[in-house]
C-alpha cells in the first residue's frame, strides 16, 4: 500500500520567474511548501495592446496527421524589426501586406528579451499555447490557442503553432533574437488546410454614437497620496469620500501598487495601453472590475469609469514608494449607466452530495479517506494571494480566484506525498463561469521548486476536461482537452471531479461517471492540490467544498 509522507521544507520569499516559466509564491516562516502559479497560456504577463481588442478568436478546423505533407520549410531565417514573412511562399517583404502572415518590431522595454508580434491579415499564431519540443501537424491545427493578437512575448527556444493566411498550418521555432535588428527562425509550412473564417469585429462600444465625445475634465502632473481619494468627474483629492472613485495603496513589489476603486466605479487593471486610448476604447474595455487589483502601473494607460457614469483615462508616470502616484488623466463627456455591483454569494453544497452516485462511482467502495478536508480551516494548505490569484479559505469552503482572463493558472500545494492513489474535489462555481475558464486537481507534482512538474487533471466551464503534465517549461497536453454531457456547464454549477492514479494508468472521473482513462509513466508519485485559471473570465471563482484522498492498496 502507499504510503503519505510527510515533507516538511523551508519556506523563502516569494519571487518571479520570466514568462512561460513557474511563478512560485512561498510563504515565508511556514513549513508547507507555497502555492504555485505558472503561465498557462498567456502570451506575456505584459498588459495587452490596444491591437489585441478589435478581432475575434478563430478555432481552426481539425486535419487528419496520416498525409498531411510538408511543402514548405526554412532553417535559420533572419527576419528583420517591421518587415513581413509569408509562410507559405518563405519570402520576405518590406512591409506588411496581405499576403504575408507576420511582422516583428522589438519589444516596448527595449530589453533583447522580447518582441512585438504582429499577425497579418488573417493569420493566426498560438503564442498562448507553446511547445518545448516540436508538435505535429495535428496538434497545430487542434490548438485552441490560435489567435490574431499581436503580442508581446518572449519567444526563444519555444515551438509555435501558426495557420497561414492561405490557411496552412505549420510550425516556428525562434533560435536567436537581436534586440537590434531583428529575430531568427526555422519554420514549416504543412499542404492540408482548414477554413480561415473573415473575421468580423468584436462588438465592444456601449456608448451610442451622438453622445458627446468631448474631454469633460482633465488634470496632468496629478498626485494621490496612499491612502488618500480623488474624484475623476471633479478632478478633486479627497482624504475619504463616497463620490471620489480612486485610492491607491503601495504594492508588495517595487513599482506596485494597489488600485482600489471606491463607490461603483470600475478600473480595467488587467487590460492597460501603451498609448492613449480613445472612448470608444475604454468604453468597450472587457476588463473593467470594482475589485481592487495588484500593479506595475508605470508607463501604461488604464481605463476607468466614474461614479457618474462617465469613462476615461489615467496614466500614471511615476510610483514615489514612500508617498503616492503621479499620474495625467482625461474624463471625456460620453457615459454610460454603470451595472450594479453585487457581492457574490458564496454558493451552498448540499450535504447529501455524495448520495447521487453512478455505477461508475468509486465512492460506495473506497470506505474511510486516508485525507479528508472539509475546509474547516487552512491546516493543511499555504494560502496565499497574489496579483494572479487568490486562496481564502472561510465558511467551511475554499475559495479559489483568478484575477483576470489571462490563461494563467494558480496553484495550492498541500504537504503530503502519494503515489498510488484516488483523489476527488467537490467544486461550485461562481457567478460567472465562461468558455475555457478552468479549475481542477493537481497531483504527483515534483519537490523540485525550480519547475514544480506536475499533473493537472481539469474541467472547464463549457464542459471539457484535460489532462496535462507540466515539465518547467511547457505542457504536454497527455489527454487533449475533450467534450464531456456529465460535466455541469456555466455559473453556480456543482462538480465532483476524481482522478485515479494507478501506477501509469489514470481514470478520470466527472460526478461519479468514469469519462475517460489514459496511461502515462512520466511521474509515479508527488505532492497534490488544487489549480484555477481564468480564461473569458475577470475574478473567476470556484469554491472547493471538500477534498479527499483513498490510498489503493
Amino acid at each position: 500500500m502507499a504510503v503519505f509522507k510527510q515533507i516538511l521544507k523551508k519556506c523563502t520569499a516569494q519571487w518571479r520567474v520570466p514568462l512561460f516559466v513557474l511563478l512560485i509564491g512561498v510563504l515565508a516562516g511556514c513549513n508547507l511548501p507555497a502555492g504555485i502559479g505558472l503561465v498557462t497560456p498567456t502570451p506575456s504577463l505584459m498588459p495587452p495592446t490596444a491591437m489585441s481588442m478589435s478581432t475575434s478568436t478563430i478555432q481552426p478546423v481539425p486535419i487528419a496527421t496520416e498525409g498531411a505533407q510538408l511543402v514548405a520549410e526554412g532553417s535559420d531565417v533572419f527576419l528583420a524589426y517591421s518587415n513581413c514573412f509569408d509562410l507559405d511562399a518563405g519570402e520576405t517583404s518590406a512591409g506588411p501586406d496581405q499576403a504575408c502572415d507576420f511582422s516583428v518590431a522589438p519589444g516596448p522595454e527595449a530589453d533583447g528579451l522580447t518582441i512585438e508580434f504582429s499577425p497579418t491579415a488573417q493569420a493566426q499564431f498560438a503564442f498562448a499555447g507553446v511547445y518545448t519540443q516540436e508538435p505535429d501537424v495535428l496538434q497545430c491545427s487542434e490548438s485552441e490557442y490560435l489567435s490574431t493578437d499581436t503580442e508581446i512575448v518572449n519567444p526563444l527556444e519555444r515551438y509555435v503553432c501558426y495557420q497561414t493566411n492561405e490557411g496552412r498550418y505549420g510550425v516556428l521555432y525562434f533560435s536567436d533574437l537581436d534586440a537590434v535588428n531583428g529575430i531568427s527562425f526555422d519554420w514549416k509550412t504543412y499542404d492540408k488546410t482548414g477554413t480561415v473564417p473573415t473575421l468580423q469585429p468584436t462588438p465592444t462600444s456601449t456608448i451610442t454614437p451622438e453622445l458627446e465625445t468631448g474631454i469633460f475634465k482633465e488634470g496632468t502632473e496629478s498626485f494621490l497620496s496612499f491612502g488618500n481619494c480623488y474624484d475623476f468627474d471633479e478632478g478633486a483629492l479627497f482624504i475619504d469620500d463616497s463620490a471620489c472613485e480612486l485610492t491607491v495603496e503601495s504594492g508588495e513589489d517595487t513599482g506596485e501598487v494597489r488600485m482600489i476603486p471606491q463607490g461603483i466605479s470600475r478600473f480595467a487593471a488587467g487590460g492597460a495601453f501603451q498609448d492613449a486610448p480613445a472612448l470608444e476604447q475604454c468604453a468597450g474595455s472587457t476588463y473593467f472590475s470594482n475589485e481592487e487589483a495588484e500593479i506595475q502601473p508605470a508607463g501604461y494607460h488604464y481605463c476607468y469609469q466614474t461614479n457618474d457614469g462617465r469613462y476615461g483615462y489615467v496614466y500614471i508616470s511615476n510610483v514615489d514608494e514612500g508617498n503616492g502616484i503621479t499620474f495625467d488623466w482625461i474624463t471625456f463627456a460620453a457615459s454610460s449607466p454603470i451595472p450594479t455591483q453585487t457581492p457574490e454569494a458564496s454558493p451552498t453544497v448540499e450535504p447529501t452530495l455524495d448520495l447521487d452516485t453512478t455505477d461508475d462511482d468509486l465512492l460506495p467502495t473506497l470506505g474511510e479517506a486516508d485525507f479528508d478536508d472539509e475546509f474547516n480551516n487552512a491546516t493543511n494548505w499555504s494560502i496565499y494571494t497574489d496579483s494572479h490569484v487568490a486562496f481564502e479559505v472561510a465558511g467551511g469552503k475554499l475559495k479559489m480566484t483568478a484575477a483576470n482572463a489571462d490563461y494563467y493558472e494558480g496553484f495550492l500545494i498541500s504537504w503530503m506525498t502519494i503515489d498510488d492513489a484516488y483523489l476527488e474535489i467537490t467544486t461550485t462555481t461562481g457567478g460567472a463561469c465562461n468558455g475555457p475558464d478552468r479549475y481542477g486537481i493537481l497531483f504527483r507534482t515534483g519537490e523540485d521548486e525550480d519547475n514544480w512538474a506536475s499533473y493537472m487533471f481539469g474541467i472547464t466551464c463549457d464542459g471539457k476536461y484535460s489532462l496535462r503534465y507540466w515539465d518547467g517549461h511547457s505542457f504536454d497536453p497527455v489527454l487533449g482537452w475533450s467534450p464531456s454531457t456529465v460535466i455541469k456547464t456555466g455559473a453556480n454549477q456543482t462538480n465532483r471531479i476524481g482522478i485515479k492514479a494507478d501506477g501509469s494508468a489514470f481514470s478520470f472521473y466527472i460526478n461519479g461517471d468514469l469519462i475517460g482513462s489514459i496511461t502515462d509513466p512520466t511521474a509515479d508519485e508527488g505532492l497534490f492540490g488544487l489549480f484555477i485559471g481564468g480564461a473569458h473570465t475577470n475574478n473567476f471563482s470556484v469554491y472547493v467544498d471538500r477534498m479527499r484522498v483513498w490510498e489503493l492498496p
